[in-house]
């Protein structure tokens, strides 16, 4: 599967926060950097459906993120993860990833069976029967992780997925997100730590609502002789990088 962005504008009011964006996303991992204000988290809510497209078009597998009549089976095939809880924090950390599962029309069984391999993928096989208020602010992270993946989505959307986690969480998050990318999913990781880039395919670098950069990791340390450095240039941060090492 390939996501088309195709001349994606969106405002907040008289504030215009993307700008005619066009952006082919494939199957692998794609990095998206970007300092405060730049867009990105707009261009995520598009992405997962959180937010209805303004101007212009995503399209996938023949599918219209601007046809309202297809957004519900578009949505079966997203996974989306944003930066924090947004539930019932007595619920069971089990009962949320199925929850999320059953939400995208899986049945009850095969959601709960589908709950404790996504809670095993991220390292939370033990703690499916705790309350989500008795976990540590990275492990409810990765309990999100594990309700946007429940589903085995075509397309991951996640937003600052690793931080706050250790780093030995943060390796074993960043292997299993490489591995869906190499899997055919097409994953989109909104991020200001350096090591993530480790596991990307392709970086993509939003400034001022405009992508103004698009390649491979290789490619841009060839061009900038960093990723920080290709930040640095090409943003409105001035020297202020948000790309930092954890």
């Amino acid at each position: 599967m390939t996501v088309m962005v195709t001349d994606v504008s969106y405002s907040y009011g008289a504030r215009s926060v993307l700008r005619g964006l066009t952006w082919e996303l494939t199957p692998g991992v794609t990095l998206l950097l970007g300092p405060n204000g730049s867009g990105k988290s707009t261009l995520l809510g598009l992405l997962a459906t959180r937010l209805a497209l303004g101007t212009g078009d995503i399209v996938a597998d023949g599918r219209s993120w601007a046809d309202s009549h297809e957004l519900v089976a578009i949505r079966r095939t997203i996974g989306w993860a944003p930066q924090s809880l947004d539930v019932d924090r007595a619920m069971r950390v089990r009962d949320f990833v199925a929850y999320s599962g059953w939400l995208r029309g899986m049945s009850t069984r095969a959601a709960d069976d589908a709950a404790q391999d996504a809670l095993h993928r991220l390292g939370l096989a033990t703690r499916g029967r705790d309350r989500i208020r008795a976990l540590s602010g990275g492990m409810q992270r990765r309990a999100l992780i594990a309700a946007g993946i429940v589903h085995s989505p075509s397309v991951l959307v996640l937003d600052e997925p690793t931080a706050g986690l250790d780093p030995k969480h943060r390796r074993s998050l960043n292997s299993m997100i490489e591995q869906l990318g190499r899997d055919g999913v097409v994953v989109v990781v909104a991020t200001h730590i350096s090591e993530d880039a480790e596991s990307a395919d392709r970086i993509g670098i939003l400034s001022g609502g405009v992508l103004v950069a698009n390649g491979t990791p290789r490619e841009l340390e060839t061009r900038f002789g960093s990723i920080s450095q290709a930040y640095i240039e090409l943003t409105d941060d001035g020297e202020d990088t948000e790309v930092t090492s954890a």
